[in-house]
């Protein structure tokens, strides 16, 4: 049963060498749905992980012994665009990743940062500005120069594609609460000048930080919230302040193991979780489609 063959059809009217035509049609309007006790119902359906090389088609053969039960597949797991809502293979996802995230990730620290407006240094007082990079626009550190491809101020992060052989590199001294090196430098077309020390250097943007998630509970961390030690006190600096500008890599926090999710894992997670999906009994899929022919037909 070809999912559109049952729709029921309408007269369609049409415009046809300046004289109108009625022209017997599908109603693709028409839906129909898994009623949710079935697809509840554990009795009714076996769980299948959906592999490379997998479609709803070769699914819908193998299980079904008809390639054209493959609309059964997607209707019960309520699938209404296969080409985003399919997982893609691992060839595709590693495409996928490399075309996304691209160029070099900088990390950068937020609170040392100062401001030039034409080349004269501001004072604290008169910049209240938020910190925004100019897409396509330069940034230096000494030698080293690149362009601006994302600026992204949730996680102090800046992907630029570096423009010379010299690599961009953490600040000196980025530990030292004092320190007054700001050697990263974006000048934008309004004038205004970007001052500020680098905490973190990812060579490839694929593997910095997405997000943060408790190891134990899969639960999304937030990172701006200030962290709470052991006796209750609460320190001066967050989670990200500790990835992003200090550079440290154990990430345990009092009763919390967190990880930072990368940039390809997440992708990954995300395309994985499409994977698991309800196949309906194949002895249920008469009554299924007489209850079909008959909606279809009302």
């Amino acid at each position: 049963m070809p999912y559109f063959s049952e729709m029921p059809t309408f007269n369609y009217p049409d415009n046809v060498g300046g004289k109108l035509k009625l022209i017997n049609s599908r109603n693709i309007l028409v839906r129909a749905k898994i009623v949710d006790y079935i697809k509840n119902t554990q009795v009714a359906y076996v769980p299948y992980t959906i592999r490379d090389g997998d479609r709803p088609e070769t699914i819908a053969y193998s299980l079904y012994g008809r390639s054209d039960l493959h609309w059964l597949v997607l209707l019960f797991n309520e699938i209404i665009d296969p080409l985003f809502e399919w997982p893609i293979s691992s060839h595709d996802m590693e495409n996928l990743v490399s075309k996304t995230y691209t160029g070099k990730t900088l990390f950068v620290d937020l609170k040392r940062v100062t401001y030039t407006i034409n080349g004269v240094l501001q004072t604290p007082n008169k910049t209240q500005r938020d910190v925004w990079y100019e897409i396509g626009g330069k940034v230096t550190q000494g030698e080293a120069e690149g362009t601006v491809l994302n600026w992204d101020p949730n996680l102090y992060k800046l992907v630029v594609r570096q423009d010379t052989t010299t690599n961009f590199k953490v600040t000196p001294n980025i530990t030292n609460p004092f320190g007054e090196i700001r050697d990263l430098i974006h000048t934008r077309s309004d004038g205004v000048g970007i001052n500020i020390p680098v905490g973190r250097v990812v060579q490839d943007d694929r593997y910095a930080v997405h997000h943060f998630e408790d190891v134990d509970t899969g639960d999304v961390v937030d990172h701006h919230a200030k962290i709470q030690i052991s006796d209750g006190s609460i320190l001066d600096f967050s989670l990200l302040d500790r990835y992003a500008v200090y550079g440290v890599e154990n990430l345990i926090l009092p009763n919390r193991n967190v990880v930072a999710v990368t940039n390809y894992q997440y992708e990954v997670n995300k395309n994985d979780a499409k994977r698991s999906i309800k196949i309906m009994r194949p002895d249920l899929i008469d009554v299924v489609l007489k209850d079909m022919r008959r909606i279809f037909s009302a």
